[in-house]
């Protein structure tokens, strides 16, 4: 199993005093929230947490939610699909070609953050401080849905062409 991002990686390291920890999870449950909206989560995801995915997707619990109670947390390569591992290893790593000539995510939402996040009054400034809101995700997402985009791009442009076996 190959862990793309967890909680405890960030509240257990250089997390603020007075945040509750469920805020080290919040990047990490709207890249889960837009893999949920774009129907990009593996078979075995998708049948466990069929009634939640539902609800991510009807606005009724967020994707921070979602990761908390399905997905310990964290972001493995069990939780998505073939063609959104291949994404995530590109975009979501900060050491790929893509990652550093196009974009990664990790930059993308420090830019975002600190440009144009809501962030959780009163709380320390940091990355741990955006407020999981659906307001937030909606303007993140629109980031990730371009770098989507771009990925489709650069692997096409590398004749690393992307087919789809039923995943």
């Amino acid at each position: 199993m190959h862990k793309y991002d967890d909680a405890a990686w960030h509240y257990n390291g250089d997390f603020p005093n007075g945040l509750e920890r469920v805020h080290a999870a919040t990047h990490i449950g709207f890249f889960l929230n837009w893999c949920i909206e774009n129907n990009h989560l593996s078979d075995f995801q998708t049948e466990e947490s069929k009634s939640d995915i539902e609800k991510v997707k009807n606005r009724e619990m967020t994707g921070v939610e979602s990761l908390t109670k399905n997905c310990d947390e964290r972001i493995t390569d069990e939780d998505l699909n073939k063609i959104t591992n291949r994404f995530a290893q590109d975009y979501y790593e900060n050491d790929t070609e893509f990652s550093k000539t196009v974009g990664c995510y990790t930059d993308d939402y420090v830019t975002f953050y600190s440009k144009f996040a809501v962030k959780i009054k009163g709380s320390e400034d940091s990355i741990y401080s955006v407020e999981n809101s659906w307001e937030n995700y909606d303007m993140l997402k629109i980031v990730i849905d371009m770098r989507y985009k771009q990925w489709i791009d650069f692997r096409i442009d590398k004749l690393d062409i992307i087919v789809s076996d039923g995943e």
